[in-house]
């Protein structure tokens, strides 16, 4: 997350708030797929601009 919102000049917390980092990281979707990560984070509030950025790198990076 750090990375991306510097390699994009947003503060971390504006990229993804910090209780949709932890829901992320502590309960994600089963399966991890970017459709899922996007309908969580959609629900938690998360806007599009936001999902479009973080969705990619994170259900790549998610087992």
């Amino acid at each position: 997350m750090i990375g991306l919102a510097e390699r994009n000049g947003i503060p971390v917390e504006n990229l993804l708030s910090p209780d949709l980092q932890r829901l992320v990281a502590w309960d994600p979707p089963v399966p991890c797929t970017a459709d899922a990560l996007d309908e969580l984070l959609a629900g938690g509030g998360a806007r599009p601009w936001q999902r479009a950025l973080v969705v990619p790198p994170l259900a790549a990076g998610m087992p």
